[in-house]
């Protein structure tokens, strides 16, 4: 292999690298049956899927969080309206609702990347936020759409990334 190529070689795996050193948290939620119900099994709370084991060792850096869904062209819903909840180790709890658009502003063509039969929308729910104390939290996020079941959604992925605010401005 010429120099050249190797270190190109090189740059590529040093720009993979660069790109995670930032991720803070990502993990992803796979739905059984491609479906998200409204109410839980007991039918008197939202239907929750919770991120749990977020290790933080920080309190002073911002972190962005971002969800992730992707679905089938099948969806029933142009949108997914939600509630996350940060909850710390000692059980404070921090919501805000969320609406995800799935489709774009005419409401006739998905957004979002596309491979096949199936899309990926990332949305930012939360900008420089700083976590309260450090250990272990939970980030639970609740389904609060209008179909009772949301129909042709593959996964959701949360990802919490240190912030790119510069406090040296």
């Amino acid at each position: 292999m010429n120099i050249k190529k190797m270190s190109g070689v090189i740059a590529i795996l040093l720009l993979f690298a660069a790109c995670g050193k930032n991720v803070m948290y990502n993990e992803i939620y796979k739905f059984k049956d491609y479906q998200w119900q409204r109410l839980s099994e007991d039918k008197k709370n939202g239907n929750a899927i919770e991120f749990t084991d977020i290790e933080v060792k920080d309190c002073d850096t911002p972190y962005d969080v971002f969800v992730n869904v992707r679905h089938s062209s099948v969806i029933n819903t142009d949108k997914i309206q939600f509630l996350v909840e940060v909850i710390s180790p000692n059980g404070t709890r921090r919501a805000n609702k969320h609406i995800m658009k799935l489709k774009d502003r005419e409401g006739t063509k998905f957004i979002g990347d596309v491979m096949g039969d199936l899309y990926d929308v990332e949305d930012k729910v939360k900008s420089y936020m700083s976590f309260t104390e450090t250990g272990t939290h939970t980030i639970r996020i609740t389904n609060l759409s209008q179909p009772f079941v949301i129909v042709g959604i593959v996964d959701l992925s949360l990802k919490i990334v240190k912030s790119d605010l510069d406090y040296n401005l």
